[in-house]
């Protein structure tokens, strides 16, 4: 209406609507596959792979280990035990920033590559001889580009598959390297250098088609290009994922942060971006005390703890062998232990002149109680009705702590049994069956006789030199064995005191670790149960119902050798309304069978 418009005008309106893009991010830890604000604090700062009754020791071997080149001098005094336990300098003065490291033991190679300082790397498994990381690793540390050029070698004994021993430690000086982590062969792993992945998704939140033109990530102080320089097509409502992989320390109290910038243009010629930001933290060990270091945490942090309760009790660990029944009927089968040890640790309910026990020192020493070595065990009909070239009852290399069996086609065994012991034989001297090996090179350690019929008692501990009885098997008992069940009970409950303005929490983990379980980390299936105060449980118009959780875990023991059985659990949750982080940590320590002398000294050590 007016004197400029006309009915009959055309108007052309034109709309450029501008770009909208908005910017998420969100990180993943790759061994867990949990978010990043959820991982558990390394524990096991032992490298302990050990595998209760491993004949072999093949399953006790680490499947991998992880190192740093730290550029370090060796130690000034060698380890005793595990660790460094001979070392040479070849240069003065410090070592390289880059060399070439390898790691071997004779003809196995685990690792061999160019390394820089301060870069972590794995030892693995030898695919070309298929073999396992073995107990000792001798290290070579060369120029990096002429391998004729040694800067250090030194041998480690990692002590990870030895029972009884102490294993090398995590984030600790091995020489030029620091040792950064392991896993086992049924792949428990605690790592202090781990993988995580950030994922920077970029929406387009308009109305208009945009070309994402820069995707770029900043993690500790360093920037990546996700896009490599290309530029992304994005419809409108349509989203992408540009993701980036970083490596973070796990082995004590840090504070991380990413930022993430993404840009886009558009037909406005204005364009459009957004940034997003992800902090975490990673934790001391719960059992740790406090650090008295000033907090890195950001002024708004809750300043209240969340410790979840975690009771762990034993019903049936009062285990004893007190209850275990004499041998009743001619055996088919023993189990015995190597124990290890001369003559004087013969100890059985038979006649004197029944049981004869021989050392023979001047050939060299029987492997002692505990020291994990080897000898060549032959296992033959007594009564001189054996000779070389016929059957025996068993014959081949045995580790100390180690079980091999007496066995005759499962025909009843012959009325008396000798073993004897031999050093342990290399493997291109093993003999054929039924013969000695060759006594200019391995002369008799031991040599041990003793009644297996109904006459004389048997009875499971006893012991025959270096041999114990720890299993028998016959028609009239079946298998009778030192094995004995045992159950563990658990008890999960709520913090001790909730933080400020909460009463309940969701579980995201629990896990169990233990030296005595295959595998020895054992996942309790409660994720996403709700814990809360027994107010808030008793309430019926609640969620949740329970504040506390109790789990049952069945276990069978070794009552041949005493042993400490260890169990930690680990939990972990978030507050229902804030979503802080809830952690509990409880350790228990055993000792069985308890009327063994060694156990009751360290159950009352124990408490």
């Amino acid at each position: 209406d007016g004197e400029d418009c006309e009915a009959s005008d055309d108007f052309a309106i034109s709309f450029n609507p501008q770009c909208v893009v908005s910017l998420e991010l969100d990180c993943v830890y790759l061994e867990t596959g949990e978010s990043c604000r959820d991982i558990p604090p390394v524990e096991l700062v032992e490298c302990d792979c050990v595998v209760p009754n491993d004949p072999t020791g093949d399953l006790s071997r680490p499947k991998q280990l992880q190192f740093g080149y730290t550029g370090g001098k060796c130690p000034p005094q060698l380890d005793v035990g595990s660790g460094v336990i001979s070392c040479d300098d070849r240069i003065n003065g410090p070592l390289p920033d880059t060399v070439r490291v390898t790691a071997s033991l004779a003809f196995a190679t685990f690792f061999d590559g160019v390394v820089d300082k301060d870069d972590y790397f794995l030892l693995d498994r030898d695919e070309s001889t298929n073999t396992t990381i073995l107990n000792f690793v001798d290290f070579t540390i060369r120029d990096a580009d002429d391998n004729d050029v040694l800067f250090q070698v030194f041998r480690l004994q990692t002590g990870c598959g030895a029972a009884g021993s102490t294993g090398i430690l995590l984030d600790q000086p091995y020489a030029s390297l620091a040792f950064f982590g392991f896993r086992c062969q049924d792949d428990v792993a605690n790592f202090c250098l781990s993988d995580i992945r950030f994922d920077q998704k970029a929406i387009n939140d308009g109305v208009t088609d945009i070309d994402i033109t820069r995707s770029d990530l900043t993690f500790q102080g360093q920037t990546t290009n996700l896009l490599n320089g290309a530029v992304i097509p994005l419809n409108s409502g349509a989203s992408i994922v540009s993701s980036a992989t970083e490596t973070i320390k796990v082995c004590g109290a840090a504070s991380y942060t990413a930022s993430g910038l993404v840009e886009a243009n558009d037909t406005s010629a204005i364009g459009c971006s957004d940034v997003a930001t992800y902090t975490f933290e990673t934790q001391e060990r719960a059992s740790n005390p406090p650090s008295q270091q000033p907090s890195e945490q950001p002024s708004n942090s809750p300043t209240e703890t969340c410790d979840i309760d975690i009771a762990l009790e034993c019903e049936g660990c009062n285990v004893t062998t007190n209850d275990i029944p004499p041998c009743l009927d001619r055996p088919t089968m023993f189990g015995m232990l190597f124990f290890g040890g001369n003559c004087s640790n013969t100890f059985s309910l038979q006649l004197p002149n029944q049981t004869n026990c021989t050392d023979f020192f001047e050939n060299g020493a029987i492997p002692e109680p505990g020291s994990n070595e080897t000898s060549y065990i032959m296992a033959v009909i007594g009564l001189g009705l054996w000779t070389e070239g016929n059957a025996t009852l068993f014959e081949g290399n045995v580790r100390q702590s180690t079980v091999y069996y007496i066995y005759r086609n499962g025909n009843r065994l012959p009325s008396d049994t000798i073993v004897y012991t031999f050093p342990e034989v290399a493997e291109n001297d093993i003999p054929q069956p039924g013969f000695f090996p060759d006594p200019q090179l391995y002369p008799p350690l031991q040599i041990v006789e003793f009644h297996a019929s109904c006459s004389q008692p048997i009875v499971l501990f006893n012991q025959f030199g270096a041999h114990q009885i720890i299993q028998f098997e016959n028609a009239a008992q079946g298998n009778v064995t030192i094995l004995e069940a045992t159950e563990l009970n658990y008890d999960i409950s709520v913090p001790i005191t909730f933080p400020t303005g909460e009463d309940t929490i969701r579980v995201s983990s629990a896990q169990l670790i233990t030296n005595y379980t295959v595998p020895r980390l054992v996942t309790i299936p409660i994720s996403g149960t709700l814990l809360c105060s027994e107010e808030v449980a008793a309430d019926p118009a609640t969620e949740c119902n329970t504040s506390e959780i109790a789990v049952s875990f069945g276990v069978t023991l070794n009552l041949a050798v005493p042993q400490t059985y260890s169990t930690t659990l680990f939990v972990v949750g978030r507050t229902l309304n804030s979503g802080q982080l809830c952690t509990g940590l409880e350790e228990d320590e055993f000792c069985a069978p308890t009327n063994d002398p060694i156990c009751e000294e360290i159950n009352q050590n124990l408490g």
